[in-house]
């Protein structure tokens, strides 16, 4: 049976083969041969191999820079008995990469990929039956230069779930045309890894493919060039496409079943759910388990750079390690792990002697491979290989094999303990290569692995990629005859791992919005949507229906059942609602001004009562089996008068009392005016408006202003015989007269003041007991006026050549002097008198004196002198 594995990296380009020379294995060491050409056979050369045949030998190349290849056009050999091991590189040790035996199917091909471009054999032969050996062509290639894989676009591809109101398409397009051969060789195939466990290779840069589930998928991108050996791309090309997970409506109500006039609460929950990109999980090819009596048979995985730089084992990374084998004796094997830096767990050793891997294993040791089952080990956690239980004798066959299953008992396939624990790979490095090594130890009995897998923590590897979207919205919707939803309100929480899958790493959040809706006067069926929307927009809905179930129904749509007016205001309307088997309603006990009217299935209780009193009423169904009766009740209450204390009058600018908040039967309201203004006389009316709810009418104040006049003074000026004197001309009785300065003066009868010093100035200010006027004006009494002494008369005789003269000789320039008669005599400076006649009258004396010239003098200050002295007379005799 030939084993190839597809993991090794070929790098080829093309090759030639110079000269044809036979070369021939013969027994023992064949040492190194340095060719690019010829032909490789066994030492029987066209006929048969020998029996016991130990040799090896090792192919280079000759022309420097180039590998080694050999076609092989021919291959068989005694099936697990005669076996011929390839070594990659100069030296037939170690682990075989490939071990040939058997019957090989025609032609393949063996490549070396060491360095040194040279590749080795060892081959063993037993004692007994012996075959016609191989034929190889011997060639030498030159490496390739790998393709480089490019897509059109690497970007995240966001996707709604097939599940969403809106969902995305999950059918992608992709377009490899970038990808180039920096030789210039043409790009023959694509090889997809959809993420999915699917792979396609296409000869065409562009195609799709559709991603089944929600899920993180990684696309992996391989080309291969046009060389004969299919040189392929060695980069990383990658794109991401994220099928979005589902909302969860987990705590959102399902189905409410209600009574008629019930409301129901829509409990509205949606959290976020999480995708996780799958740990990396890598499965080997098949390995043919021949029967070796010693050999190790092995396959390996590469897991270099899934792991942080340095990483090593702990026990929180024991991997997790699968295959699918078939094997009769379980006692022949032992399976080992070994670590990329040599560590190695024994996972199963030898145990269950005659028993068997697999649901149906051939017993033949004919190298045809029977049907495999699936077997899990793990450190702890599973059964051990040796419990009760663990074997089963039922058989199945599959498709790739029906013949005769072996006896005995079949390991079922479930997740075993390994032999020894994985505390042996501590500290192993766990980037690098990762090698399942199985080890033949008897003779007969063959088998084999059709595939394997190692996969490990996802916290053991790198950034591993992962979505939760957020939940940005959540709103109901009604349909149909439902009745109406309110304003709604939305709440949002974080939730970290919100599931369904665990990813500690993830973070969503929880919106819920729980609105109450109803009452459902209706029998019937009501649906209610509940939409939620991530944060890229894709919707999802959940329904919640509501059943409802009536036979009679009477409900308060608005309105207090329960009212407290006051006289001579509305009532606040009261609203029913009747329904179901009701065809109206009847109410009894309403107030007089108050009454009822129906419109549908709403019956409106309305007016203004025109009485005071507490009054019940009653609303009752009609037409039901058993009525129903909701009843309330409407009181009204007598206006009251606030009742006040007079306040004022004020004096005028006095400052007055406050108006008080509440009366004195305790009615609390306002004033308007809010102050007492006593700026001005006079009277002001101020209106009380009592605050609502205590039934009180408005009323009034009205408040005077009081003003006393200002004392108005009337005052005599002083004569020749009397003091000047003062009057209080708008004298009042019924007021208290204050002087200042306050020295005794006062006011009598008629306003006359007395008591007045002569030269004071006064004033004087009225007042009634409560308000004093304001100050007069300033006044004062001037005393008598004082009389001038009596003119004194100097009269100079007449001479011979002169009249006589008078003169004033206490004359006083600053009196006025008056001569009787008037006629026209005056006094002048120094008291000279001129114009004087012959004969003068005297006042006051009826006798005239004739034949004299004479003369009266008059003179006036206050008082007049009537008669100037008689001595003061001087008469003079003249002849007539």
């Amino acid at each position: 049976m030939k084993k190839k594995y597809t993991y090794y990296l070929i790098i080829l380009f093309f090759g030639y083969i110079s000269y044809a020379q036979n070369y021939t294995m013969s027994n023992g060491a064949n040492g190194t041969t340095s060719t690019c050409s010829g032909t490789f056979k066994d030492n029987g050369n066209n006929g048969v191999y020998s029996s016991n045949q130990n040799s090896t030998i090792t192919f280079c190349p000759s022309t420097p820079g180039t590998a080694i290849m050999l076609t092989f056009t021919q291959f068989n050999t005694e099936e697990s008995y005669d076996v011929l091991e390839v070594f990659q590189g100069n030296s037939a040790t170690g682990t075989p990469s490939d071990v040939l035996t058997g019957s090989l199917t025609t032609p393949f091909t063996l490549v070396s990929n060491s360095p040194d471009g040279c590749i080795s054999f060892h081959f063993e032969s037993d004692s007994s039956v012996t075959y016609s050996g191989w034929s190889a062509t011997i060639s030498c290639i030159e490496p390739c230069t790998p393709p480089i894989a490019q897509l059109n676009d690497t970007s995240t591809v966001y996707i709604c779930s097939p599940n969403a109101e809106n969902p995305g398409n999950t059918t992608v397009s992709f377009d490899a045309s970038p990808s180039y051969s920096p030789v210039g060789n043409t790009i023959s195939s694509y090889e997809w890894d959809w993420g999915d466990g699917t792979t396609t290779t296409t000869t065409s840069a562009t195609t799709t493919h559709t991603f089944p589930t929600s899920g993180i998928y990684n696309v992996y991108l391989t080309v291969y060039d046009d060389n004969p050996v299919g040189c392929s791309s060695t980069n990383s090309m990658t794109q991401a496409i994220k099928v979005l997970p589902d909302i969860s409506f987990t705590g959102t109500s399902s189905t409410l079943n209600i009574g008629c006039g019930d409301s129901a609460t829509l409990t509205g929950v949606a959290t976020s759910q999480a995708i996780i990109e799958p740990a990396p999980a890598y499965a080997g090819g098949t390995v043919s388990l021949p029967d070796g009596s010693g050999v190790n048979y092995s396959s390996t995985l590469d897991f270099n750079g899934y792991f942080p730089s340095g990483a090593t084992m702990t026990s929180g990374c024991y991997p997790t390690l699968t295959f699918d084998l078939e094997h009769s004796f379980s006692g022949d094997l032992q399976i080992t792990l070994i670590a990329p830096t040599g560590q190695s767990v024994m996972v199963f050793n030898q145990h269950g002697g005659g028993n068997n891997f697999g649901t149906c294993s051939n017993g033949a040791d004919n190298g045809v491979p029977g049907c495999t089952a699936h077997y899990t080990v793990v450190n702890s956690g599973g059964v051990a290989w040796t419990a009760a239980g663990v074997t089963t004798t039922t058989t199945s066959t599959c498709a790739t094999y029906s013949g005769a299953c072996e006896t005995g008992g079949n390991y079922i396939a479930q997740t075993y303990n390994s032999t020894n624990p994985f505390t042996a790979l501590n500290g192993a490095a766990l980037n690098g290569v990762w090698t399942l090594q199985i080890r033949d130890n008897l003779t007969w009995d063959d088998g084999f692995i059709s595939g394997w897998s190692l996969s490990f923590p996802t916290s053991c590897y790198g950034t591993i990629d992962y979505e939760s979207p957020d939940v940005v919205a959540l709103q109901w919707s009604a349909s149909g005859s439902a009745p109406a939803l309110p304003t709604q309100t939305t709440s949002s929480t974080s939730v970290t791992d919100p599931g369904p899958i665990s990813c500690s790493s993830c973070v969503g959040t929880q919106m819920t919005n729980s609105p109450t809706v109803g009452p459902f006067n209706t029998t019937g069926t009501y649906t209610y949507t509940l939409t939620a929307t991530d944060e890229y927009g894709c919707e999802f809905t959940q329904d919640v229906t509501v059943n409802v179930s009536c036979s009679c129904l009477l409900t308060l749509d608005s309105g207090n059942t329960s009212q407290t007016i006051c006289e001579g205001d509305a009532i606040t309307n009261i609203v029913y609602e009747f329904g179901g088997d009701a065809t109206g309603v009847t109410i009894t006990g309403l107030p007089t001004g108050v009454s009822y009217s129906t419109s549908g299935n709403f019956v409106t209780i309305s007016g203004t009562p025109s009485v005071t009193g507490v009054f019940s009423y009653a609303v009752t169904t009609v037409g039901c089996v058993t009525n129903l009766t909701e009843n309330g009740t409407i009181t009204i209450n007598t206006q009251t008068v606030p009742m006040f204390t007079q306040l004022g009058p004020f004096c005028q600018n006095a400052i007055p009392s406050s108006l008080p908040s509440s009366s004195n039967n305790s009615i609390s309201g306002t004033w308007s005016p809010a102050t007492i203004d006593t700026s001005s006389s006079g009277t002001t009316t101020y209106n009380f408006t009592p605050n609502s709810g205590q039934c009180a009418t408005a009323t009034t104040m009205d408040i005077t202003i009081g003003a006393i006049p200002v004392p108005t003074i009337s005052t005599t000026p002083p004569s020749c015989s009397a003091d000047g004197s003062s009057t209080i001309s708008n004298y009042d009785p019924m007021f208290t007269y204050a002087f200042m300065p306050n020295d005794g003066t006062s006011v009598g009868a008629g306003g006359v003041i007395s008591g007045m010093v002569i030269g004071t100035s006064y004033t004087v200010t009225a007042s009634n007991g409560s308000c004093t006027s304001g100050s007069s004006l300033s006044f004062s009494n001037a005393a008598m006026l004082t009389t001038p002494d009596v003119p004194t008369i100097s009269t100079t005789p007449p001479s011979c050549s002169a009249d006589g003269s008078s003169t004033i000789s206490n004359y006083d320039p600053m009196f006025t002097y008056s001569f009787m008669p008037n006629d026209g005599t005056s006094v002048g400076a120094g008291g000279v008198i001129s114009q004087t006649v012959q004969q003068h009258k005297l006042h006051g004396n009826s006798k005239q004196w004739q034949l004299y010239i004479g003369f009266i003098i008059k003179f006036q200050q206050c008082c007049d002198v009537n008669n100037s002295r008689r001595s003061n007379r001087q008469h003079h005799t003249t002849k007539l």
